[in-house]
């Protein structure tokens, strides 16, 4: 609504009709009814017809299973029948007789007993016997006068004949179409075949005999011979019109792997016939002969496609009346809403006064009175707002700390009251936007460990320091030291200060730790005042000795050597001499470890270190006959930091030491580099076998003013000054202790100059 004349009122706001949420919201109800009706009925749908679908497929397999079944127990009848014919026949006197064929070609009875099985089994055309060449030498024809026939059986698969393995001919196609296969049994189960019963069956009505009737309508059921040839077929017709069902895929199956379960989930294809079918089969394992069952699509999915139409019907009704409740419940919530937005235009013209009718019990009715509360209390929110900011604006410019608006490039874009005092009248706020590193640091370019330089945008420093008017320019007694803290803005806009900068005054911070560390130092020199004073007072005897013995030299005449000073006097000025250095060495520790200096970096050598806090602390380590241990590689790298200070940090911790450990302990120093982070730093570790911390004292043991010793033995600011120290050069302190078992410390400093 931006750039709008106030004058003008809501009616001549003009918005395109599909922006309007009256639109939007009957748009949506509609669709929200659709879709999900949709999708829902479609997802249903798609399984039912699936699972439809492979139950149809599962009943065909079922049926051709049970239909494959019966066939075989209608051949496995035929073959026992015939078995029996058979043993009937031979004789119990002689079953080895050679004479067996020739005896039952002039049997009476061979007939009677021929036609009995005929008329046993309906789909016997033909009982035969026959000789050891497989001759029909005598039997009876259904159809016609019995005839001897010369090549009946091949010979070839009448060899090693059993009871338990009759011979099967392939299925071989009479003149009429009608196809036929012969079955033939020996008389003796024990020889060489020398004879036996053959019969014939007409395999057309193979499927009409069956005794369960097909359960599927208008299926078709036919089996096939191993090179699948049509050999039987519910529908007799198809035989005689010799039709080929090798182009049907069920039937290409069964010839190329004779196994059903190569068939996919659901069979459907195009068969021969030229109609779209779901087939099955299954394979008679007595003969390799193979039933198949065929039903048209249209047939078998007719429940399906009928239950479909009745579902979509009833998904018509559901979604009429979900649209219509849509468009009804959608235009009760846009109204209020459209009133709400004429009345928002109103307010955003200025006129406070507007107020919404609250007509409806539900959310929409309180959020109009929550419009009209909203109203009431704006006014009262603006002057409150006034006066915020006239608070914020006395608390920024009378706030102790000075606060300043960066940008990325250092740039300074404003700074409170106190921070333009501290920087100074010639620093004051200018347009140009001054650089910060400028004002606090008298520097050309960005202050070292700078989070602006070296920050990701996550990883910020804790603080920075720097200094205004340094010592160098000639006015030492104005040096101002200050921290600095950056915070990111993570929602500025473009184009503004993205960081604000919190400066804090820690000048006289900084003079009172220096005091404290100080007095510090003075406590552990009268600690180990009796130590030195025991220290020197020896050298000094040793002196004064060898003083008065060359006075009694000297008072002596020389005699002989030609008048040059004798070896005595000699070795008594070199002794003198060696105590003297050694004098002199203490002392200069005693002085440097006593100054009082102000903090300066420079890169320090850890070896140097450890060895000069050894050697002030070497009287009492002496004196309890405490044995030291040194591991570490030379050169060791270097560290950046204050090498008094970090003097003070070994002190304080080796005299802690020496005090935990008995007589005769032991004391460890190991130094050595490691990399965490990618980054090299260097570890010290510190190990006594002393008396150690109870675990309830080691969280206090950096406690200023925290002490277990005895009142006069020690001021508790040594472990406190020297975490300050070592966290002040970028490194950590961490003391591992248990009673009895003694106190390991281990302090890590970055390295910035690696050996070599």
């Amino acid at each position: 609504m931006k750039g709008l004349d106030p004058q003008i009122g809501p009616e001549s706001i003009h918005l395109p009709w599909w922006y309007r949420i009256r639109v939007r919201t009957l748009l949506f109800g509609v669709l929200a009814s659709i879709l999900p009706v949709l999708l829902i009925s479609g997802y249903y749908l798609y399984f039912a017809k699936l699972d439809l679908q492979r139950s149809v497929q599962t009943q065909n397999n079922l049926l051709v299973a049970r239909i494959a079944q019966e066939v075989d127990l209608s051949l496995e009848h035929t073959e026992e029948s015939l078995k029996s014919l058979a043993i009937n026949l031979t004789d119990p006197e002689h079953p080895h007789d050679d004479s067996q064929v020739d005896r039952l070609r002039h049997d009476p009875q061979l007939q009677l007993q021929f036609y009995r099985f005929l008329q046993e089994f309906p789909l016997a055309d033909e009982v035969v016997l026959l000789n050891a060449q497989g001759e029909a030498i005598g039997g009876v024809s259904r159809f016609r006068i019995f005839q001897p026939e010369m090549n009946w059986a091949n010979p070839n698969l009448l060899k090693n004949l059993t009871l338990d393995k009759l011979s099967y001919s392939d299925v071989h196609f009479l003149s009429s179409g009608i196809p036929t296969v012969k079955i033939v049994v020996p008389l003796d189960a024990d020889a060489d075949f020398s004879g036996g019963i053959g019969i014939q069956l007409r395999l057309r009505g193979l499927l009409t005999t069956l005794k369960t009737p097909n359960p599927l309508p208008k299926a078709d059921l036919f089996v096939v011979d191993p090179s699948g040839r049509l050999i039987a077929d519910s529908d007799v017709t198809r035989l005689l019109e010799k039709a080929d069902v090798r182009q049907s895929y069920t039937v290409q199956n069964f010839l190329m792997y004779k196994n059903p379960q190569e068939l996919p989930a659901l069979n459907q294809y195009l068969s021969y016939t030229g109609q779209e079918v779901i087939g099955g089969y299954e394979v008679l394992p007595r003969n390799g002969w193979g039933v198949m069952v065929e039903q048209p699509v249209a047939v078998a999915f007719a429940p399906i496609n009928q239950l479909i139409t009745r579902f979509l019907i009833f998904i018509l009704f559901i979604l009429v009346i979900s649209i219509s409740a849509s468009i009804v419940y959608g235009l009760s919530i846009t109204r209020p809403v459209e009133r709400l937005e004429e009345a928002a235009w109103i307010v955003s013209r200025g006129r406070l006064e507007e107020r919404v009718p609250e007509d409806r019990k539900d959310e929409l009715g309180q959020l109009a009175g929550t419009f009209n509360f909203m109203m009431e209390r704006l006014q009262a929110q603006s002057e409150n707002l006034i006066q915020e900011k006239e608070r914020l604006d006395t608390i920024v410019h009378g706030i102790g700390a000075g606060l300043a608006l960066l940008e990325k490039d250092f740039s300074v874009t404003w700074m409170n009251p106190v921070l333009e005092h501290w920087v100074g009248e010639g620093f004051s706020f200018l347009p140009q936007k001054d650089k910060c590193y400028t004002f606090f640091g008298n520097s050309e370019k960005p202050c070292e460990n700078c989070p602006l330089e070296n920050s990701s945008g996550t990883d910020w420093k804790e603080d920075v320091i720097s200094y205004l008017n340094r010592p160098d320019e000639g006015n030492a007694a104005r040096q101002k030291i200050f921290r600095h803290r950056l915070y990111p803005l993570n929602h500025a806009r473009p184009n503004e200060p993205g960081y604000l900068m919190v400066i804090e005054d820690i000048t006289e911070q900084r003079r009172m730790e220096d005091l404290i560390i100080q007095a510090d130092k003075l406590s552990a020199l009268g600690l180990l005042a009796s130590g030195f004073a025991h220290e020197i007072n020896n050298p000094l005897a040793i002196i004064q000795g060898y003083a008065e013995d060359l006075e009694e030299q000297i008072a002596e005449p020389f005699v002989g050597n030609g008048g040059t000073v004798p070896e005595r006097m000699k070795r008594s000025l070199r002794t003198i001499r060696k105590h003297v250095g050694r004098a002199q060495r203490i002392t200069q520790s005693l002085l440097n470890f006593s100054r009082k200096s102000e903090w300066k970096v420079e890169e320090i050598g850890v070896e140097q270190v450890i060895e000069e806090s050894l050697a002030l602390l070497e009287i009492l380590l002496r004196k309890k006959q405490i044995r030291v241990m040194k591991r570490w590689e030379s050169p060791l790298p270097g560290v950046k930091g204050d090498a008094l200070q970090l003097v003070q940090v070994f002190v304080n911790i080796l005299s802690n030491a020496v005090d935990a450990l008995p007589e005769q302990g032991e004391l460890q120093i190991e130094v050595q580099t490691r990399t965490k982070k990618g980054e090299s730093i260097l570890e010290i570790t510190v190990h006594d076998n002393g008396e150690g911390i109870a675990p309830e004292l080691l969280s206090k043991i950096f406690d200023p003013f925290f002490t277990t010793k005895e009142v006069g033995k020690g001021t508790g600011l040594g472990l406190a000054i020297s975490y300050g120290i070592i966290a002040r050069m970028g490194g950590t302190i961490q003391i591992e202790s248990e009673p009895c078992q003694g106190t390991k410390v281990q302090i890590t400093l970055p390295v910035i100059k690696m050996p070599g």
